[in-house]
């Protein structure tokens, strides 16, 4: 055979495979070392295609061979690759995470000095040349040449999920190089050495300058700068790089910590490490095993499918499992998960990983596999090797003649001369080859059981599948179990037979995410919010959950806290994980042209109508839709419907997000623009239905005065649907908008026109979502610029909304009245709406300082006016202003009557607030009177009305009412589970009055049920610290009473009468701490102080007791009134009021009072002795003991059955 013929086959074999031993060419072709230096010196210095590595082998760094014309991509191609063969560069630019390598050669200087400048310039070539080698190697792309340095970078014109790893060990492989390439410059007097710095970080990439100075891929930004610095801070033939490099190839590469570097020019330290040598992990996952694995979650039936394969495979029957599933989704971890289930049975372990730096190695995971089987290590000698291979092949009994020979060459190994020399051709070879090693694996699994795991499929090398192929042909009846893992794009070229079992791992559940992030922050909670932007995030696939988790924690968004993780601050949008921005650019960059409608489509959202993305799109209909097949057939986007009307979605937000973070700012801008004009323009309906999409274009476009408006449509929007958080949002979108605003006549006009109506509908959606104080605050506000632009109305409405919010939440308002009057003295005569709507604020407010007349008069003067102009919505606020100032218990009917009139309107009220206050004041009024139908029906409408507006507030009181209603009828378990929902929302309403009412409500019921005793301390408790307060020292000494402890109720209710009762406040406690006070008389007898709260008591007969506000309802008043009578031995009064209080009861279902009723009316009976009153005493005893016993009211049943009073 010629040289030539020998070269050119060489040339062929290196194109093939990539990697070619100095040993296996020697063997192949008979070379002895003189023509293997020729062939050597042609190849790598005269062509270039290719370099030596450590002396040993040659590596192809020429171009791949194309496909011969007409050719099929292969089978199982990844479909990126079809559809991208080379990558595009951006002439706009783009954005882009990329890991920068700055080269340069130590003493270039003193060189010069040395060296003839030809003798220079041809040195400095071989130095370039071989840099260039290595970089092109590793797919990396020479940015620019400076002088005796260069400037490398990784991720762009193609982005690689492992660019760091890539730049690294490119820069490795540099430094490896500099003893070859000074062994060939040997004749000159110099030693070349070199320095890197390598940085990982954001730039932007693309064309720049112009003419014969244009750079088509510069970089720019402190990436370069900051690997530059580093590099001259490397000693000689050494890697210095970054932490944020370091982060990213941890575990692949051991690494010295130098600290941080005060770099010249940088701000900041740098954190930086010097780069050793590489570990034996094979991939990041290898990596994250040796730190600790979380625990695998959500994966019980497919580890379920593996093990049912495992214990067929054991018996006899070998199976092979397909795992596929997309970069991350969890394939190597539930392989791992599995491993760790089967340890404790006896069987062999076999695994092996494709890369995607041997796609060119022939057999090169099989070579692997083997090698591990044989436990080779690195500084093995090649006899040494040798001998464990002819121990491993003998261990199994293979024939070393035959097998030898074949497998020697696999691992570059010297055939001793005991054994024959191979004449075979290359594919006879090639076949026997293939024979020896599925006799070992097979061997192997007859002995022990074999599970063989090949991981990363769709990087496998031609002759890998092949020879697993014909593995797979012989397995069936064999002890092995193959796992094969691989992503979605590669399609297997062997399948459906039985003892074939495919696994296609989909995302996680969100449960199940969110036990992915329970695991990583160690069982403490994040805030909901943030939960709530991980999981939306990544979408269920495992390694995203997990290192945006990370992100999170290692970031300063939240900190600890008492066991669980809070805000440190406003929420921001996760960035995606430096660990993850390759892997995604790269899957966006495989998709050729396709990715620029990725790019378009992303700055729409996680999703978009055909039609918009048409709309804007520079591209005809038919080469969009083609760009949408390949997005679509790559699983970047997901479609629903055809054509025209398809919708698409982003498969991952995180996919979404890469693709718009890669476009430039200002490109951004023109698109969101564009959009936002298509909107308005095109799509009208979706404009007005979604403003907050208009809003967000024009944000993101940075023109707030389109913006500002669209955010203010948004809120109101929401707020007319509830969607009260989303309303906040929407609302500070557009105040935080305003605050960007500049002095011109514009911004300023923009801002008078917004900025307090932006106001005052956020503190109406803050109010609503549970946030009161907030909600007062920013009313004020909103009602102080309204004043200073003089806008009456917006005042008016902002006070409305700050006067309902004082009255539900127990905050004050007389500051407010003075700003009201003047407001009022300044409207216009014939504004008789604003005039109505200004008077019934006014009368609400004075209502809360209990100036009552005055109140009174402004609420009948704003009714007039309504009635006047015949509005209803007008009529029911000024209606709603009366009942504020009606609110004692001698305006109980007319409150009623009103209230009525105000339920007859309500179908003309579309506003929500108003309605609640309709129900709300009518409810109240109900409870009152005694009306149960009404009153229930009431509670029922209220609900309904608080659950549809979402209010914290409308659900809390109307939670307070049916637990007074649950009271009421006796339903005391179900009374007190409404307390403390109410109380629960009440707390975070941050609403003081939420404790008292609880404190109330469960004074009330622990009566009832005989337990008044636990309450004791806490009642004298808020006594001590309240003295004069409410109903404390009322309920204290109705605890004496009910306990039977005489003196100390004596001394609590002398205090209490010291001024006959006068001084008890008329407010909505005064009727329960007097009906407190009646029963502490009647056990005490004491007659003189009875008449004094029977004349007190007398006008309100016909109402029932109320608690504040119908916190609680403890029916008709009648009954305290006959108490009072019988103390007074007024026998016939008490008779006619215990009737009236029986049937009142009775009608409301007031079951506890009508058992206290039928007591009390019996011990008068008793006490009174006419004739037949002790038959009847025994009838009502009887009745009140069976609905005491029933009710489980233990201190009234226990007074019944001992005699007591």
């Amino acid at each position: 055979m010629t040289f030539d013929e020998i070269l050119a086959q060489t040339i062929e074999l290196l194109q093939r495979e990539g990697r070619v031993s100095y040993r296996a060419l020697k063997r192949r072709f008979s070379l002895d070392d003189e023509y293997l230096d020729d062939l050597k010196i042609e190849i790598i210095r005269a062509k270039r295609l290719a370099i030596d590595e450590g002396g040993e082998v040659l590596v192809w760094t020429g171009v791949q061979r194309p496909p011969e014309s007409g050719s099929e991509p292969r089978a199982d191609a990844p479909t990126e690759s079809r559809v991208a063969a080379h990558p595009t560069i951006s002439q706009e630019g783009e954005r882009r995470q990329l890991t920068v390598i700055f080269c340069d050669l130590v003493g270039s200087t003193p060189l010069s000095e040395q060296l003839d400048p030809e003798e220079l310039r041809e040195l400095i070539r071989g130095y370039q040349h071989a840099c260039i080698a290595v970089i092109t190697r590793f797919d990396g792309h020479i940015g620019k040449y400076l002088g005796d340095g260069l400037l490398a970078y990784f991720g762009y014109p193609r982005a690689h999920e492992d660019d760091a790893q890539r730049a690294v060990r490119a820069a490795m492989g540099i430094v490896a190089a500099m003893p070859t390439l000074n062994a060939e410059q040997g004749r000159l007097p110099v030693s070349l050495k070199v320095r890197l710095g390598i940085h990982t970080g954001l730039v932007v990439v693309g064309e720049m300058g112009g003419g014969a100075f244009r750079e088509q891929a510069a970089i720019v930004g402190d990436t370069p700068n900051t690997a530059e610095r580093l590099q001259k801070q490397a000693e000689p033939d050494s890697v210095v790089i970054s932490a944020a490099t370091y982060q990213l190839v941890r575990g692949l590469f051991d690494c010295e910590l130098l600290g941080a570097l005060s770099l010249k020019g940088l701000s900041a330290p740098v954190q930086a490490y010097r780069v050793l040598r590489e570990t034996s992990a094979q991939s990041r996952f290898e990596v994250a095993m040796q730190a600790g694995l979380m625990p695998l979650v959500g994966r019980e039936n497919e580890s379920a499918i593996l093990n049912e394969r495992w214990d067929r495979a054991q018996s006899g029957e070998g199976q092979i499992v397909l795992l596929s599933g997309e970069p991350g989704i969890g394939k190597s971890r539930l392989v791992q998960a599995f491993r760790e289930q089967i340890r404790g049975a006896p069987h062999r372990w076999l695994e092996s990983h494709c890369s995607p730096y041997h796609q060119n190695s022939a057999l090169h995971p099989i070579i692997e596999l083997l090698q591990r089987t044989l436990a080779f290590q690195s500084d093995d000698e090649p006899l040494t090797k040798l001998a464990r291979l002819e121990r491993g092949l003998e261990e199994y009994g293979l024939s070393l003649t035959d097998c030898v020979p074949l497998l020697a060459p696999l691992f570059s190994l010297p055939v001793p001369e005991k054994y024959p020399r191979l004449t075979l051709t290359l594919e006879a070879q090639k076949e026997r080859t293939q024979i020896a090693v599925q006799s070992w694996l097979l061997s192997i699994a007859e002995r022990e059981g074999l599970v063989m795991v090949f991981e990363d499929l769709h990087w496998a090398d031609p002759s890998t599948l092949e020879l697993l192929g014909h593995l797979l042909d012989e397995v069936a009846t064999a002890r092995l179990l193959a796992v094969l893992t691989y992503r979605p794009e590669f399609t297997p070229p062997w399948s459906g037979r039985s003892h074939f079992a495919t696994i296609t791992l989909g995302r996680l559940l969100r449960p199940q995410s969110e036990g992915m992030v329970k695991n990583v922050t160690g069982g403490k909670a994040l805030p909901p919010q943030v939960l709530d932007q991980i999981i939306a995030k990544t979408d269920g696939v495992p390694l995203f959950v997990e290192e945006l988790t990370r992100v999170v924690l290692e970031s300063n968004l939240v900190r600890e806290q008492d066991g669980h993780y809070e805000l440190a601050g406003p929420l921001p949008p996760l960035a995606i994980p430096s660990t993850l921005q390759d892997s995604l650019s790269a899957r966006l960059d495989r998709l050729g042209r396709a990715r620029e409608v990725a790019q378009l489509a992303a700055t729409i959202g996680r999703d978009f109508p055909y039609e918009l993305l048409r709309a804007i799109s520079p591209t005809g209909d038919s080469a969009l839709q083609k760009a949408l097949a390949i997005l679509v057939e790559a699983e970047v986007l997901y479609r629903r419907g055809l054509t025209t009307q398809a919708r698409y979605f982003f498969k991952h937000a995180l996919i979404r997000d890469a693709a718009y973070e890669s476009l430039l700012k200002s490109k951004r801008q023109q698109v969101h623009s564009r959009i936002a004009q298509v909107l308005e323009e095109d799509f009208r309906d979706t404009a007005e239905a979604q403003p907050e999409l208009v809003a967000h274009h024009y944000t993101q476009a940075g023109l707030p005065l389109r913006a500002v408006p669209y955010w203010r449509r948004a809120g109101e929007r929401a707020l007319k649907l509830s969607a009260n958080l989303e309303a906040v949002n929407h609302l500070n979108n557009g105040l935080r908008l305003l605050d960007t605003l500049g002095a011109s006549v514009d911004e300023i006009a923009i801002r008078q026109q917004q900025h307090s109506a932006l106001l005052y509908l956020l503190g109406t959606a803050q109010k609503r979502s549970g946030n009161p104080l907030e909600s007062h605050e920013t009313l004020l506000q909103a009602a102080n610029e309204a004043q200073k632009i003089g806008s009456s109305e917006l005042l008016i409405d902002a006070l409305q909304q700050l006067t309902i919010n004082a009255y539900e939440v127990g905050l004050p308002m007389a500051s407010a009245v003075p700003l009201m009057r003047e407001v009022l003295l300044t409207l216009p005569a014939d504004d008789g709406l604003t005039r109505a709507k200004c008077l019934n604020v006014l009368a609400r407010a004075l209502s809360m300082t209990s100036s009552t007349q005055e109140a009174l008069s402004y609420a009948r003067e704003g009714l007039a006016i309504a009635r006047q102009l015949a509005d209803p919505e007008s009529i029911v606020r000024n209606l709603g202003g009366m009942a504020y100032a009606l609110q004692s218990l001698d305006h109980v009917m007319e409150r009623l009557e009103i209230t009525a009139e105000m339920l007859k309107l309500s179908k003309h009220i579309t506003d929500r607030d108003l309605l609640h206050d309709i129900y709300s004041f009518r409810t109240w009024t109900l409870f009152e009177a005694g009306d149960r139908e009404e009153a229930e029906a009431a509670i029922e409408r209220h609900r309904c009305l608080a659950e549809e507006s979402r209010s914290p507030f409308d659900i809390a009181l109307n939670t307070v009412y049916r637990a007074a209603w649950a009271f009421m009828q006796g339903h005391f378990a179900e009374a007190e589970r409404f307390a403390e929902q109410a109380f629960a929302i009440g707390r975070q309403l941050h609403a003081e009055r939420a404790t008292g009412i609880l404190g109330l409500q469960m004074f009330s019921l622990r009566r009832e049920q005989g337990r008044l005793r636990e309450l004791e301390p806490l009642v004298k408790f808020f006594l001590a610290q309240h003295k004069e307060a409410g109903a404390w020292r009322p309920g204290l000494a109705v605890i004496y009473a009910e306990l039977g402890r005489r003196e100390e109720a004596q001394d609590q209710f002398k205090h209490l009468a010291r001024f006959d009762f006068a001084d008890i406040p008329r407010d909505s406690m005064w009727m329960v701490t007097m009906t407190y006070l009646a029963d502490v008389c009647t056990f005490l007898h004491d007659e003189a102080r009875a008449a004094t709260l029977y004349e007190m008591l007398l006008p309100y007969e016909h109402l029932n007791v109320v608690i504040g506000g119908s916190t609680v309802c403890c029916g008709a008043v009648s009954r305290h009134s006959a108490a009072l009578a019988a103390t007074l031995e007024r026998w016939d009064d008490a008779q006619s009021h215990f009737d009236h209080a029986l049937t009142r009861n009775t009608n409301l279902g007031a079951r506890p009072f009508l058992a206290h009723t039928q007591h009390h009316y019996a011990v008068m009976l008793l006490a009174r002795d006419r004739p037949g009153d002790s038959t009847k005493a025994k009838t009502l005893l009887k009745e009140a003991l069976a609905t005491a016993r029933e009710l489980a009211m233990r201190a009234l049943a226990e007074r019944i059955t001992s005699g007591s009073p």
